[in-house]
C-alpha cells in the first residue's frame, strides 16, 4: 500500500482489488473490455477515488495517450449563464473521465493568448472557448487560431474553417417581441449591453426584424445599451435613469431587459414608483436565472439553454479530438421564451 505522502499507483490499486496491474489500467483509461467485469471495474475505481488515485499525465503524454484533460477559455467578466455553461461541461466531461482546466483573460488579448499558450503547455487535449470576441482585434485572432486544431467556440469566430456552437439569440427575442404584441403591447424597448460583439448584435437584429415583421416602427431610442455595473448602487441607478428618460419619455408599454438581474431591478424600481408589472409596464427578462421564478410578479424570460450548451459543446469537442468529423462541427441550439407573470394582457 502507498504511504500517505505518497502519490498512489496503479500497482497500489490493482493489489488491493485483487486484480493485475494492466486490468486497472485498462478501467481508468476508459479502455475497459468485457473480459474485466462491471463489477470488478466499479470495485477498481471505487478504491482508486478511495486512494486519491491521479493520474500521471506526463507520463501518459510521454507514451503518446491523451491526458485527459480539456481547457476552457472565460472572461473573467463572464455573465452568471457562462458559469452555468461551465458547470454542465465539467458534469459531462466528468462522466466521460476528462478533467478541465479554466483560464481566465478580460480586455487583454495576449492574456487571452497566454491561457491558450499555457493549456498547451499542460498537454491538453482539446479547449472550448466561450470568450473569443475581441473588437477590433480580429486580425490577431484570425492569425493566432488559424492552425489550431481540437478547438470549438461559443459562436461563430471570425475566421473560417472553425467549429462552433452558435446559440439563436435572435429567435428568443423575436418570440419575445411576438409574445409582447400578441398581448396587445406596441411601444417597445430593448437593452443591451454597450459592447458591440455579436451577441448583441443578434439581440438588435432580433428585435429590428421582429418589429419589421409585424408592421410597427423601431426608433432607434427604443434600443438602449448599458455599461455593466459594478455594483448594486450602479445598477439601481442605471434602472431608476431607464425609468424615468426612457419607460416615461417614450411612453413604452413593455420592456426586454439585459438579462435576469436588470429585468428584476427594473420591476422593483416600477413598483417603487407606484407603478405596476406588468399592468403599467411589462418585463421580459433574459437568461432564465434560477431566481427569475421567484421575482414577484415572476419573470418572463428568454432561455439560453446553458445546460444543453455545455453538453453539447463537448460532444463536439470529442467530436473533434476522435475525429469523427472530416471538416469541422458545427451545431446550433434554440433559445426559449419562459413565460410567466411579468407579463400580461393588458
Amino acid at each position: 500500500m502507498a504511504d500517505r505522502n505518497q502519490k498512489t499507483r496503479l500497482i497500489d490499486i490493482a493489489e488491493k482489488v485483487g486484480v493485475s496491474k494492466g486490468a486497472v489500467a485498462a478501467v481508468l483509461n476508459g479502455k475497459n473490455s468485457l473480459r474485466i467485469g462491471r463489477e470488478t471495474s466499479a470495485k477498481i475505481l471505487a478504491v482508486a477515488k478511495e486512494l486519491h488515485y491521479e493520474p500521471n499525465i506526463t507520463a501518459r503524454l510521454l507514451a503518446g495517450k491523451e491526458s485527459m484533460v480539456i481547457g476552457a477559455l472565460i472572461d473573467s467578466f463572464a455573465p452568471p449563464i457562462i458559469y452555468q455553461m461551465l458547470r454542465e461541461l465539467e458534469g459531462a466531461a466528468a462522466q466521460a473521465g476528462y478533467r478541465v482546466m479554466i483560464g481566465h483573460a478580460h480586455d487583454n488579448i495576449e492574456h487571452f493568448f497566454d491561457c491558450y499558450k499555457n493549456f498547451i503547455n499542460h498537454g491538453i487535449d482539446g479547449v472550448i472557448c466561450f470568450g473569443h470576441e475581441y473588437p477590433g482585434q480580429q486580425d490577431k485572432v484570425r492569425k493566432f487560431f488559424a492552425d489550431k486544431k481540437n478547438i470549438v467556440f461559443l459562436g461563430a469566430p471570425c475566421f473560417e474553417p472553425a467549429s462552433y456552437l452558435n446559440i439563436e439569440i435572435q429567435e428568443g427575442v423575436r418570440q419575445a417581441v411576438a409574445h409582447l404584441i400578441g398581448l396587445g403591447y406596441r411601444r417597445i424597448g430593448i437593452m443591451t449591453p454597450s459592447s458591440r460583439n455579436s451577441s448583441v448584435m443578434k439581440r438588435e437584429d432580433g428585435f429590428r426584424t421582429a418589429m419589421v415583421e409585424h408592421g410597427l416602427e423601431c426608433p432607434p431610442h427604443y434600443i438602449r445599451g448599458f455599461n455593466n455595473p459594478v455594483d448594486h448602487a450602479q445598477l439601481q441607478s442605471q434602472m431608476r435613469d431607464y425609468l424615468e428618460n426612457d419607460v416615461r419619455r417614450y411612453r413604452l408599454e413593455a420592456v426586454i431587459a439585459e438579462n435576469d438581474i436588470f429585468a428584476a431591478q427594473l420591476i422593483r424600481e416600477v413598483r417603487c414608483c407606484g407603478m405596476r408589472v406588468p399592468e403599467d409596464l411589462a418585463v421580459v427578462g433574459h437568461d432564465n436565472e434560477p431566481f427569475s421564478q421567484c421575482c414577484f410578479p415572476s419573470l418572463t424570460t428568454i432561455d439560453q439553454k446553458p445546460a444543453e450548451v455545455g453538453r453539447m459543446a463537448f460532444e463536439m469537442l470529442l467530436e473533434c479530438m476522435k475525429k469523427k468529423s472530416s471538416g469541422p462541427v458545427v451545431r446550433k441550439i434554440k433559445t426559449e421564451l419562459i413565460i410567466r407573470e411579468s407579463t400580461c394582457h393588458k
